[in-house]
Formats: C-alpha cells, sequence, structure tokens
C-alpha cells in the first residue's frame, strides 16, 4: 500500500469514528519555564523543563511548584522517582542529582559521586534502578548512590531499556552492525530471552502498558510504523494492527484504567484518539490548536499532552465505570505453600471458569502447562512437563485464559 493510498484508509477510517469528546485547552507552564516531559506518580504530575528543572503540580496544572532548588543545566536526559527518592541525570558534564521526600516535604539536592557519566533510560525494577551507563547496563540498589554492571543480553550494547508486568527489557545492538534486539529478563539480568520475532527493524519509540498487555511503537522511518502487542507478559509480541491510523507510527500512549489514550506527530489527520476496554476508537482531537504530540500522561481525571508551539495542553477525560490508575481487579487467585520450597509445592487456585497452570522458568521459558478445574489445589515437584528435575531459582506461576493472565504468583525452588 502506497503512502497516498494508506492516508486516504485512514481518513476514511476517522470519519468513520466516534463524534469527538475532546475538549483541550492550554494548561499552565511553570514560571519562567517550559515542560518538556511528563510522569505522574499516584496523585501528582511531574515534569522536567527546559531548563533542566522538575516540577510538581496537584492542581491539574494550573499551577508548579519547583522540586528542592536545582541550578540551570543542560537538559535532562532521564529521571525516575523510585522509594520517595527522585533521581535526575543530565546531558554531558551537567551532572547527577538526586532528593528525597522525607515526611511530605523535599530535602536539598544532592550531587551524586559519580559526576562524569549519563545514566538514560532509568527503570525501576525488583526494587532497585537500572539505567545504560557508556554502553552497559548497570544497577543501582541504594538510589543511584553506586552501580554495578549488570550481565549484557548475549554481550550486546543496550539502547533502552523498560520495565512491564514484572520482567525487565533491554533493546540491545552488536557493534558494527545494523540489527537489534529486543531481550527480557525476570531475575535481574542473570539470564535474559531473546523476544524480538516477529519485530523487524526495531526502532521503538513509545510503550505502555495497559489492562494486561504491553503495547510497543517500531518506528519505521517517513512517518510509518506499526504497534506491537504482547499478551503474555512480553514473552512474545504480535502485530496489532487494531489502530485508529493503521501504518502510521504513534508517538505517544497514556493508560487510564479502562481508558487508553494514543497520540501522534502531525497534523495531517486527527492526532488523538481515545478507546475504552475493546471498543472503538473516538477521535479525541477537539480544541487541539498544535495537534503534534510529543508526550501523553494520564492523572487525576485529565489527560495532558507536549508538542507544538504550546508547551502544555489538556483535556477532561470521559467519565468510565471504572477510570483510575490501574486494571480492574480480578477475580482469579493463585498461592504457592510452602515458598521457598524443597522438592514440592502445593499450588492453590481460583478462577470464573475452568483454565490453564503455566510455570516459566527464570530465562521465561515455559516448563509445565497443565489444565485445572476452576478451584482446588495441585502439586508441583520441581519437574518440567517431561518429569526431568528443574534447577534451582525463582518460576514465575500463572493463571492463564486463551491469551490472558488471570492470576500469577513466584515460587523460588532451593535444592
Amino acid at each position: 500500500m502506497t503512502r497516498t493510498s494508506r492516508a486516504l484508509a485512514c481518513l476514511l477510517l476517522i470519519a468513520l469514528a466516534a463524534p469527538a469528546t475532546a475538549q483541550w485547552e492550554p494548561a499552565a507552564s511553570p514560571p519562567g519555564d517550559q515542560v518538556n516531559d511528563l510522569f505522574a506518580v499516584g496523585d501528582e504530575l511531574y515534569c522536567s523543563s527546559y531548563l533542566a528543572k522538575v516540577y510538581v503540580t496537584t492542581d491539574h496544572a494550573q499551577s508548579w511548584t519547583e522540586v528542592g532548588t536545582l541550578s540551570h543545566g543542560t537538559s535532562i536526559v532521564s529521571l525516575i522517582f523510585h522509594d520517595d527518592w527522585l533521581v535526575v541525570s543530565r546531558q554531558g558534564w551537567a551532572g547527577n542529582y538526586r532528593i528525597r521526600r522525607v515526611n511530605g516535604e523535599w530535602t536539598a539536592w544532592e550531587p551524586l559521586p559519580d559526576q562524569d557519566h549519563e545514566y538514560l533510560a532509568m527503570t525501576a525494577w525488583g526494587g532497585n534502578i537500572y539505567a545504560v551507563r557508556d554502553g552497559e547496563i548497570v544497577v543501582s540498589d541504594d538510589h543511584g548512590a553506586s552501580w554495578s554492571p549488570v550481565p549484557a543480553p548475549d554481550e550486546r550494547r543496550p539502547l533502552q531499556l523498560f520495565s512491564a508486568r514484572g520482567a525487565l527489557f533491554a533493546l540491545s545492538f552488536t557493534l558494527g552492525q545494523p540489527e537489534r534486539y529486543l531481550y527480557r529478563t525476570v531475575d535481574g539480568g542473570a539470564h535474559w530471552l531473546d523476544v524480538t520475532s516477529p519485530l523487524t527493524s526495531l526502532n521503538l519509540t513509545a510503550w505502555v502498558e495497559h489492562q494486561g498487555a504491553i503495547y510497543l511503537v517500531n518506528y519505521l522511518g517517513g512517518g510509518d510504523g506499526d504497534v506491537y502487542r504482547s499478551v503474555d507478559d512480553g514473552l512474545s509480541f504480535q502485530l496489532h494492527p487494531d489502530m485508529p491510523a493503521t501504518g502510521y507510527a504513534p508517538s505517544a500512549f497514556a493508560s487510564a484504567g479502562p481508558l487508553l489514550a494514543v497520540g501522534y506527530p502531525t497534523s495531517q489527520l486527527p492526532s488523538c484518539f481515545l478507546r475504552e476496554g475493546d471498543g472503538a476508537w473516538d477521535d479525541f482531537s477537539a480544541g487541539l490548536v498544535f495537534p503534534q504530540f510529543n508526550t501523553l500522561a494520564a492523572q487525576g481525571g485529565y489527560l495532558y499532552k507536549t508538542g507544538g508551539t504550546v508547551s502544555l495542553s489538556r483535556a477532561p477525560l470521559p467519565a468510565t465505570t471504572a477510570v483510575g490508575d490501574a486494571p480492574p481487579a480480578s477475580t482469579a487467585h493463585l498461592g504457592v505453600q510452602p515458598n521457598p520450597f524443597n522438592p514440592r509445592t502445593s499450588v492453590s487456585f481460583s478462577a470464573p471458569s475452568p483454565t490453564r497452570l503455566a510455570i516459566y522458568d527464570p530465562r521465561g521459558h515455559r516448563v509445565m502447562d497443565v489444565p485445572v478445574p476452576a478451584a482446588g489445589q495441585w502439586t508441583w515437584d520441581g519437574s518440567d512437563d517431561r518429569g526431568r528435575p528443574v534447577p534451582s531459582g525463582t518460576y514465575l506461576l500463572r493463571l492463564e485464559e486463551g491469551g490472558r493472565v488471570l492470576a500469577r504468583r513466584s515460587a523460588t525452588l532451593v535444592r
């Protein structure tokens, strides 16, 4: 399909979309500064700014308060809020800093011991912070004060990191080769699983975890791109054609309970869409003065965006049956006792209907898959589906129904 025919198809799809429900309006920026990036934490919305500062708002971006007092510097390349610590890495020699919130009050910014490196793609996983530093993956268990190297997947150099659905992911490459690979780990990098296929020409520009699934944008260039989705915690990805502008690459996602928002970096078509659950995509662009999207964030009943010449805009999200920042609780249950165990453990389970119990090893390989009734107990003797003993390690147990995960629990085997 050519770009012209694809655009016509997109416009036809848009013409059939539900009426717009959005009403975008400009939102306030920090005084004397501009919003660069957004991230939501609970009932607060944070931003990094063009002056390399950090601000927070609790009144839907009507006003902003600077977090501590951070001197002006080069742009913030990565930041993370973890365990009441905010860790910031700036571009070049502008330094790395952290600040802590104690009893609701922020302490002063303190420089980290390492001021000579950038820490990119910081993400929290397993109680620690992971980052990319000088082409290697590093981890900190003390909120950025010190870092240790993590074994690279297949000795490839990482480009990006993100965490979703209980796993840590790394986009990596080999020097001198154009191919890029996506890896997954559930043990902090001791073992990596290649989950690249069927993604090709990998260039991940946006991702989101929403309602038990992971969505990835693979940008192909020239405005083109595809969305892939995983419904098995990132063990596999499939092309997801059910997007409002098929063939165009979204630039941003945001998840708010059952609502999924997607933004596009173009003004050639409505650039924001919203849908609830598996329903139809609604045009959510009404009121946008500058339609291009760089980032999206959902917090406190509002959707926020950056992009275009207006630094920040917002729109109230429509009422739904369950708007929130987390998916609705499952009625399924999975328990393991004893845990850790040797040589066997009892697995209790309940679900709305008969389902399957699957067990995955630390590398993400399925070692056991058994049908189970709607409720009951099953004893695992630490063997795979061929009766062979599996080694010590932490295993992931999941109740699965089709492509959905109903419940999960980890179990540690100690031989």
